[in-house]
C-alpha cells in the first residue's frame, strides 16, 4: 500500500495520469482557500466536464497556457485541453508535474490525409540552441 492510498488527494496530480495524456474539457475555474496557517492562500482550481476527472490546481505556467490560448478565464469553458504528466522545476528539484497542453484543431478530413511529419532525433534535440521556455516552480503541479 501506498501512502496515496490512505491519504487521497481531493486534487489530481501527476501520478493519476500514470504517464499518459489525458483530454479533458473544461468547466469552470474557480478559487478555492488551499494550504493550512500561513501557507493558507486563495488557489485558482480547474474543474472539468468529466466526472472521473478531480479538479486541477492551476500554477502560473498552466494558467498563463490557458490564458494564452482562450483569453480571459470566463471564456475557458467548453474547450478541451490535454493533461500530461513531466518532470518539472520545484524548488531546486525535478518532481513529476502535469503541464496543460492546447490540442491542435483539425478536421476529420485533415488527420485522415495529414503527411505524417519527421520528427527531430534526440541528438537534433540535444543540439537545440534554442532556450528552455520559463516555467514557474512555485508548485509542482
Amino acid at each position: 500500500m501506498r501512502t496515496t492510498d490512505f491519504f487521497p488527494s481531493k486534487f489530481a496530480k501527476a501520478a493519476d495520469l500514470m504517464g499518459k495524456t489525458l483530454a479533458v474539457t473544461i468547466e469552470k475555474l474557480a478559487g478555492e482557500e488551499i494550504g493550512q496557517g500561513q501557507d493558507r492562500a486563495l488557489k485558482p482550481i480547474l474543474n472539468f466536464q468529466e466526472t472521473n476527472v478531480k479538479p486541477m490546481v492551476l500554477n502560473k505556467t498552466n494558467f498563463a497556457t490557458l490564458e494564452d490560448a482562450f483569453g480571459d478565464s470566463n471564456n475557458w469553458p467548453g474547450h478541451q485541453i490535454e493533461l500530461f504528466s513531466t518532470k518539472v522545476p520545484y524548488k531546486g528539484d525535478l518532481v513529476d508535474g502535469v503541464r496543460i497542453r492546447i490540442p491542435a484543431e483539425r478536421s476529420a478530413d485533415e488527420l485522415v490525409n495529414a503527411p505524417l511529419k519527421p520528427t527531430r532525433s534526440d541528438a537534433a534535440q540535444a543540439e537545440d540552441p534554442r532556450p528552455e521556455p520559463p516555467f514557474d516552480d512555485s508548485e509542482p503541479f
